[in-house]
Formats: structure tokens, sequence, C-alpha cells
């Protein structure tokens, strides 16, 4: 088994030419495949990069491996990227909830078995949530039942639960920088408005809701990490 924090320390290597690509960043969930992917922020705006799980080769103590660069997608730079977005969602620092309305923390890390299917989620105060308890996925909320109680009369059955994991919008809908957005016409998400205030954890950056998206807010982005973030809920 794998942990999330885990594999976000480790730099990941391709063995094809032994570069250092540099390390992940973030983890999503994709709602209609259920894969798991990684995502990295380096370099300048337009570097964005996404790992599907299934191209991992190796995982040791000091390194991530790959086979080469190639199955990084850019995604400013592969057009199906955008798309397949639309069904993903961050996962760590999401606030968990349950059933009877009770918070009970926030997503910490992640626990995969070795097919990278999440087993379960560890949260700040050390709870571990099974998958298998998951209700709903949503934009910054992860909605379980514990004690597989009856929700408006009906009974929810575990394995009803797994398969019904809703994700609406990564929390970005991914931003294009202003010379890929000529070439892709309509992928493009420059000029949109981003729909939900994106604020740094330091409180220097601040993206409110309503804001145009323009190539100067993606730079600011990056420089705080949020690159993902901001271009989520994009929204004419």
């Amino acid at each position: 088994m794998n942990k999330a924090t885990y594999l976000l320390t480790l730099p990941i290597v391709e063995i094809e030419k032994g570069s250092n690509l540099g390390r992940a960043t973030g983890v999503l969930l994709n709602s209609v495949t259920k894969k798991v992917y990684l995502t990295m922020e380096n370099g300048h705006p337009g570097q964005a990069k996404i790992i599907d799980t299934a191209d991992i080769i190796g995982v040791g103590e000091q390194y991530l491996l790959i086979q080469d660069e190639k199955v990084l997608k850019g995604v400013f730079e592969d057009e199906s990227i955008p798309k397949m977005l639309e069904d993903c969602y961050l996962l760590l620092g999401v606030e968990v909830i349950d059933a009877s309305g009770t918070s009970l923390g926030k997503v910490e890390d992640l626990v995969f078995d070795k097919e990278y299917n999440i087993l379960s989620l560890i949260l700040d105060n050390q709870q571990e949530v099974k998958a298998e308890s998951i209700l709903s996925v949503c934009p910054g909320r992860i909605f379980v039942n514990l004690d597989k109680r009856e929700i408006k009369g009906k009974e929810v059955e575990k394995k009803e639960l797994k398969e019904d994991i809703s994700l609406e919008s990564l929390e970005g809908k991914v931003v294009k920088s202003e010379e890929e957005s000529k070439k892709a016409n309509n992928h493009s998400y420059l000029g949109l408005k981003v729909g939900k205030t994106v604020t740094s954890e330091d409180g220097t950056f601040q993206a409110k809701q309503g804001t145009v998206i323009t190539e100067e807010l993606m730079q600011e982005a990056e420089r705080h990490d949020l690159l993902l973030n901001i271009a989520m809920y994009a929204a004419e």
C-alpha cells in the first residue's frame, strides 16, 4: 500500500534518460473512470502536467519511476486534458462530512492499493474513513455514511456507495495560456471568470469571484501553486 503524501515527497525520474522531472504537488480523482492522477505544477504557467498512476512503474524509498517524460500530459498541450479534468477533483485538504451533518475533519492523506484505487481517507485528526463509506464528492467536500444508517427512508448499501461517487467539476477547469488558446479556440478558458474566490494560505494572493481570467492572473496563481485551483469553476 502507498500513501498520497509519501508519493508527493518522491522525485519523479524517467528511466529512459535518468532525468529528475520534479515532484508531484496534488492528487486528483476522476469520477467517471475512478482513476487517480498526480499533478505537477513546476516551472512557469503552461507547464502544469498530469500523471496517470497507471504509468508509474516503480515506487521506492528515494524515487518514483516512470518510463519516460512522454507519459506526462501537459494541461495546456494536450487538448483532451481540460475535458477530462471536468470530471476530476483535488482531494487533499477537502472537508469530510458525515451523513448526520457532522464535520469529521479534512483529508490529510489517502491510502491506495497496488492498483492505486483509494482504500481509505486519513483525516487531520487521524481518523480513517474507508472508501466504501463515501456517498459523494463535491467541490471542497466529501460526504460519507459511517454507520450505514437509513437516509431519507432508504438504506444505502456500501457496494452502491462506491459506484455512486458523483464529482461535478475539478476545483478547477484548467485555463489555457493565451498562445495555446489561439490554437485551441473554443477549448480556451481565458476571458472566463473565476466562479469561486481562491485565496493562498498566507493570504498574499486572492482571486475574487467574478474576476476575469487573464494570463497575468495565471502567472500569479502559478507563483502561489494555485494554477489548478484558480482554473476551477471557470464560468462565463
